[in-house]
């Protein structure tokens, strides 16, 4: 034995003296020490480099005299930035060491190294099995350490009898830890929950330890939330009234200096016991006088800037049926740390007013000048609090108001979501308290001049999109009552006038609505006098004050009263088309400044081009309807316009200029009448209830998803299909999922679709042939790119062009992405070459897009990749589009009658938030020509 001693010890030696020979091995403080003087990164990365072979080299040597110090030096690399993967191993070895200095660096190595997701873990679960049965309480500290911080669920399962063990133990020392690693097992298998339930009320009745008390408080609030139906009622009966003892006795207690904190007695202790009452008394059913008596005692006994009166209002709130006196106290509370300095209690006294104005709305409408005050928060997150604060206490009575501060707000903020948001959050509200249309009308069009107003957007064309549906709303209010187009026109043009002579920025917003009612309206100029009801403008009058008095005069018009008299009157006397003519041409002109201050080099956005196509669609439609449309001066005017137009720079404004002047030859009569044709009053009540349905809490809502894999068509499918009740709007030929991509040229179908960008061909540069669509050119907010995809003919006809476009067909239409087939029979027999086109709506590229079909069994398919494999946003300047081709051969014209070419499609891709979306439609009818 003693020879057995001798030689480990000369074996110890020698390799003591071999690694100093080799090496030269510091210590810690050592190691950080030469770290800091290194002066350069290349000279920190180098030496770095060599502490690493040197302790990957003992590793392999299994090495134990210096693995200890070695392992602490990679937690403080690793800490600094650099990979240390290779240490694993040696953390666990450390671990399973007897010696309690190399489990401590081994316990704490593995906790800064490794997570849950390390399969390297799973090796440690013998021995921690081990350290939790050992007599040493310090080496049981230790793995309960390790099971509360990074405890698998694995793990968890195979250790919950050795903590639920512990949990009974005499120790407070390791009680209070154990409950600690019981409530990471109970977040990582839920099922283990009654594993502890008996423990945890055993550490509340009789321990009177602080810390076993704190800890075994987090234990039963887990438990209470993993077990609300069966644990609650039984904490609440058993454990209630002590707790509410505690609570008192800690709130009223002197100022203890060992566990308080800026003068709060125990304030940990105070948020646990509130957190664990508000679980138990959330249902109202415990909801006493006592319970209501000592939170209002702990609200009123803590000081305004400690967490426990932010708990103990949080807990007011979250009782069910609690009396008024205790929801008003509250929230007078929560208007205390509304006029706090500190950005943090404002933060969150704005999060817990959202929660008062629904159970108590009457006393937080008295902190609304107060609310009111944090839009003009430095910081963005109040802001946004304040915003959501005050659309929650919209009602009748302050409506006005606040819609007043909302647009103000507008004017200030810089952030173009938040803009939007706000704006859409605005039209809802209008809805849904049915607000005068023409306070309504008013109110948008300052909404509208104070976001026109503010800062640049930073994407000028993805802002454009973004407002598209905004702009249709407004102008689909107009369209839907008969008294509103005069005066709105006029106001619209008086509010882009005074944005652009206020800040000689171009008020796209406001332009896109004041161009397409001058189109479709004309420029009333009848004078209005200031009416005595202006003051229901919702902010101070500007210049516009004389027609906002007469948008107050409108208020009593209701949605369902449409007076078809007064429509087939609205351009008698009061139209003046040179006016008209003159604010496009100023518009027009706005744009030629902005172009000449960019730089001939630059090129100008997306939204530009649409704007100057919007403004030659309203002269095209102020020629053709004037009363002098043959040979006055007002025609030949707009002819000139026009005619100037077709030497553009830009392709599409160019292309849309010689359409419209070969429409105004003389042999072209007959389609100028069709244009001339004024536009039906809408349905608004219809039409604004699929805007809800789609922008519901200020969200988009995209169409319904199909499933995980395509639906391969066969003929059962297709049997059932015949003879059922239809495929539930998927989508035929023609019919768009989740949405009717019905006639997109009708103004009923849609005012929200006139706006957008890039939806698509534009079947509207003509009417059909047929003349079934009479409405098909009186889309004037069409994108460019729909309203130029017709080309003219050589001979200046465009009936033949017409017919050349109708063969593409709109398979698929959301409101982010649009699919649209073109098919041809080709040369060979029973064979169709398709080619599908894609859009995307949305002002963020989609990734990883994938286009898949599914074909019944007699046709046979061929397809190529796409000419993409990421969708940019289509505006007028994406080129070349981004398609697929594919042929499809019918197999069953070889064996008789040929049946019906029919397939159903998949689409996939990433959105901007990284979120993988997918959706399915089917074509039953191929376009072909």
């Amino acid at each position: 034995m003693q020879r057995e001693i001798e030689r480990a010890v000369r074996g110890a030696k020698n390799a003591i003296s071999t690694a100093k020979k080799q090496y030269i091995v510091y210590a810690l403080r050592d190691t950080i020490k030469h770290f800091r003087k290194q002066r350069t990164a290349s000279e920190e990365r180098e030496f770095v480099k060599k502490q690493m072979a040197q302790i990957r080299d003992l590793a392999k040597q299994e090495d134990r005299y210096f693995r200890r110090r070695n392992v602490a030096k990679l937690v403080f690399f690793y800490l600094n930035g650099y990979n240390v993967d290779f240490g694993a191993m040696e953390c666990v070895k450390l671990i399973a060491s007897a010696k309690f200095k190399d489990k401590r660096i081994g316990y704490m190595a593995i906790q800064v190294l490794l997570d849950e997701r390390s399969e390297v873990l799973l090796l440690a679960t013998n021995v921690l099995k081990q350290d939790l049965q050992s007599d040493n309480h310090q080496v049981v500290a230790l793995a309960l350490h390790l099971i509360a911080n990074i405890a698998s669920t694995d793990m968890a399962r195979d250790l919950a009898a050795d903590v639920e063990r512990l949990l009974h133990s005499r120790n407070a020392f390791l009680r209070k830890k154990a409950a600690l690693a019981a409530v990471r097992m109970c977040r990582r298998s839920p099922e283990l929950a009654d594993t502890f339930v008996a423990a945890a009320l055993e550490m509340l009745r009789a321990q009177r330890n602080h810390g076993v008390l704190l800890c075994g408080l987090a234990l039963v609030q887990q438990l209470a939330t993993l077990l609300p139906d069966t644990l609650v009622p039984r904490l609440r009966t058993e454990l209630l009234p002590p707790l509410l003892e505690t609570l008192r006795e800690v709130a009223t207690a002197g100022f203890d200096a060992e566990f308080g904190f800026q003068g709060v007695n125990d304030p940990f202790l105070q948020c646990r016991l509130l957190a664990v009452l508000r679980l138990l008394t959330r249902d109202g059913t415990s909801n006493t006088d006592e319970l209501q008596s000592t939170l209002v005692q702990v609200a009123r006994s803590s000081d305004k800037s400690s967490a426990v009166l932010y708990e103990c209002i949080h807990t007011i709130l979250a009782i069910r049926g609690a009396p008024r006196t205790s929801l008003s106290f509250a929230v007078q509370r929560l208007g205390d740390l509304l006029r706090s300095r500190d950005p943090n209690l404002r933060l969150m006294a704005l999060q817990s007013m959202r929660e008062a104005a629904t159970l108590e709305r009457a006393s937080v409408v008295q902190h609304q000048t107060t609310i009111v005050e944090c839009l003009h928060d430095p910081d963005p997150s109040a802001q946004r609090g304040a915003v959501d604060v005050l659309f929650d206490l919209i009602a009748a009575d302050n409506a006005r108001a606040v819609f007043g501060e909302l647009i103000g707000y507008l004017a200030e903020c810089t952030d173009d979501a938040v803009r939007l948001e706000v704006l859409r959050r605005l039209w809802l509200t209008a809805d849904q308290q049915q607000m005068e249309v023409g306070w309504r009308m008013e109110a948008f069009v300052r909404a509208f001049q104070a976001v026109d107003t503010a800062a640049d957007a930073a994407d000028e064309d993805g802002w454009l999109a973004s407002t598209d549906d905004l702009a249709s709303a407004l102008l689909a209010l107009i369209a839907a009552h008969a008294a509103l187009p005069s005066p709105a026109t006029r106001r619209l043009v008086a509010a882009a006038r005074s944005v652009h002579d206020a800040t000689g920025k171009v008020p796209t917003l406001l332009l896109r609505c004041a161009l397409w009612c001058v189109g479709e309206y004309g420029y009333p100029r009848e004078e209005v006098r200031p009416s005595a009801t202006s003051s229901a403008s919702p902010t101070t009058a500007d210049d516009g004050s004389a027609l906002a008095g007469e948008m107050a005069e409108l208020s009593g018009l209701q949605h369902s009263q449409r007076n078809s008299d007064a429509w087939d009157g609205l351009r008698a006397p009061h139209e003046d088309a040179e006016a008209g003519v003159a604010f496009v041409e100023a518009a027009l002109e706005w744009h030629e400044r902005r172009r000449r201050r960019r730089g001939a080099c630059r090129a100008m956005p997306a939204w530009a081009t649409a704007v100057e196509s919007l403004a030659l669609t309203a002269v095209m439609k102020i020629a053709v309807r004037s009363a002098d449309a043959s040979d006055g001066a007002v025609f030949s005017r707009c002819r000139e316009l026009l005619a100037r137009r077709r030497t553009a720079l830009d392709a599409e404004v160019q292309q849309r200029a010689c359409e419209f002047t070969a429409l105004l030859q003389p042999e072209q009569r007959e389609w100028r009448e069709r244009l001339s044709m004024t536009p039906s009053p809408l349905a608004y009540a219809e039409w604004s209830e699929r805007w809800r349905a789609r922008h519901a809490h200020g969200v988009v809502h995209a169409p319904v998803t199909g499933t995980s894999s395509l639906i391969v068509l066969d003929d059962e499918e297709e049997e059932e299909e015949e003879g059922g009740s239809g495929n539930g709007g998927r989508g035929r030929a023609g019919r768009a999922t989740g949405r009717a991509a019905t006639s997109t040229s009708t103004l009923a179908a849609d005012l929200q679709d006139l706006l957008s960008m890039g939806d698509g061909p534009f079947a509207a540069a003509l009417p059909p042939a047929d003349g079934s669509d009479e409405r098909g050119l009186l889309d004037l907010l069409s994108s460019p790119e729909e309203a130029t995809s017709t080309p003219v003919a050589p001979n200046g006809s465009v009936a033949d062009a017409n017919v050349k476009a109708a063969a593409e067909t709109l398979i698929f239409d959301s409101d982010v992405v649009g699919i649209w087939l073109s098919a041809r029979r080709s040369t060979a027999a029973h064979t169709v070459d398709a080619t599908a086109r894609f859009v995307n709506k949305s002002p963020r590229t989609l990734s990883e897009f994938l286009f898949q079909v599914a074909v019944p069994k007699y046709i046979l398919l061929e397809m190529s990749p796409a000419t993409a494999g990421a969708l940019p946003p289509t505006t007028a300047s994406t080129s070349p589009p981004i398609t697929q081709r594919m042929r499809l051969v019918n197999e069953s014209g070889h064996f008789g009658e040929e049946r019906p070419l029919q397939m159903r499609f998949r689409i996939s891709y990433v959105n901007a938030l990284g979120e993988r979306v997918a959706q399915q439609g089917t074509v039953d009818t191929f376009p072909t020509s």
